[in-house]
């Protein structure tokens, strides 16, 4: 792991310990896009980058699911609206 994704990775560690999720999920989310910039992904929405890792065999269907809930709730945690985090 980079040592800038392993500092977000801690982050949201740090974050989930003291119960502060919106917090965790948004550092999560940063951590997932850090990475797949990393493994080459092309400019653009988080969302059109694990599909391009997915598409060219870098991370597996079970990776690209798992991958896309984190950018969910990150997202959801991002930007007010309803729901909770």
């Amino acid at each position: 792991i980079q040592d800038h994704v392993r500092k977000d990775i801690d982050e949201a560690k740090m974050c989930f310990s003291v119960r502060a999720f919106r917090a965790c999920a948004v550092m999560a989310r940063r951590a997932i896009q850090s990475t797949a910039i990393d493994k080459g992904a092309s400019d653009g929405s988080l969302v059109e980058q694990i599909n391009e890792l997915e598409n060219k065999g870098i991370i597996t269907r079970d990776l690209k699911e798992w991958a896309t809930v984190v950018r969910w709730i990150g997202n959801d945690a991002a930007h007010p609206n309803k729901d909770g985090v």
